[in-house]
């Protein structure tokens, strides 16, 4: 955990970045596992899916979201960031800054809190892949990010996507190569930078479990809303998330307070 001053600084640069569009989970009316809009209570009909699922024993144990993002308004911003840090293109070096402080804030500011709610420290950290695979695993913009946060002696899992999986959004441990040894006993924290479906996060997390793996951490950095995909839709973005102030004090992996 970073120091209260050092912690109080990054909260308040990343709200003078970005606090503007940047959006918190809403826990009423949403899937209490993947923040989604639901119809009713409990969870979305892909989380239930995806419980159900003969493989749901090992997906992660834990799940943390930072922020909101989508193409449409009031999120549009946040949109816009997630795409422009990691543009073929040309990446936006400010929009990797924002990334870089989001990321500081989750990982460093919260990093006892996986701790906290599993019994056990992460030993090892690693980025989901592209899907299918675009580029070498140390060419990932987000894992050089994640480089520069990590603590010195922490260790990196390398991964890599499948070349052309015939249903990439579907749960499957076989998208995904593991190309470092696991340590053992490892509680490894898996990060994404956007979770859509959650499809490909949580096939990297069935990866490292067949790896080896004992417990894995899924941080989201943003949770896409894509409008017309269930309870979704555009009014319910406007509506329930404009206006609203983002408070980076609220912990990713409860929505709260942070877990002691």
């Amino acid at each position: 955990m970073i120091p209260d001053a050092p912690l109080a600084a990054l909260r308040s640069r990343l709200v003078a970045t970005a606090g503007g569009y940047l959006r918190n989970m809403v826990t009423g009316g949403t899937c209490h596992r993947c923040y989604t809009p639901v119809d009713g209570a409990g969870m979305c009909s892909r989380c239930r899916r995806d419980k159900a699922d003969d493989a749901a024993a090992v997906l992660p144990d834990a799940l943390g979201f930072m922020t909101y993002a989508s193409r449409h308004e009031p999120i549009a911003q946040s949109g816009r960031l997630m795409w422009d840090y990691k543009s073929p293109i040309q990446p936006s070096a400010s929009a990797q800054r924002t990334i870089k402080l989001l990321a500081a804030l989750a990982l460093q500011g919260h990093r006892d809190c996986p701790r906290a709610l599993l019994g056990t420290a992460p030993t090892a950290w690693a980025v989901v892949p592209s899907l299918p695979a675009a580029t070498a695993p140390d060419d990932h913009q987000l894992a050089r990010i994640l480089r520069s946060l990590a603590r010195p002696n922490s260790t990196e899992i390398s991964m890599r996507g499948v070349g052309d999986p015939e249903s990439p959004r579907a749960l499957c441990a076989a998208h995904f190569a593991v190309r470092s040894r696991i340590p053992r006993r490892a509680h490894v924290l898996l990060v994404e930078d956007t979770w859509a479906s959650g499809g490909h996060a949580q096939s990297a997390a069935l990866a490292l479990r067949a790896a080896g793996a004992d417990h894995v951490s899924l941080l989201a950095l943003a949770r896409w809303l894509t409008p017309e995909w269930g309870a979704t839709t555009a009014p319910w973005m406007k509506n329930t998330l404009a206006g609203l102030d983002y408070d980076p004090t609220i912990c990713p992996w409860t929505q709260a307070s942070c877990p002691t």
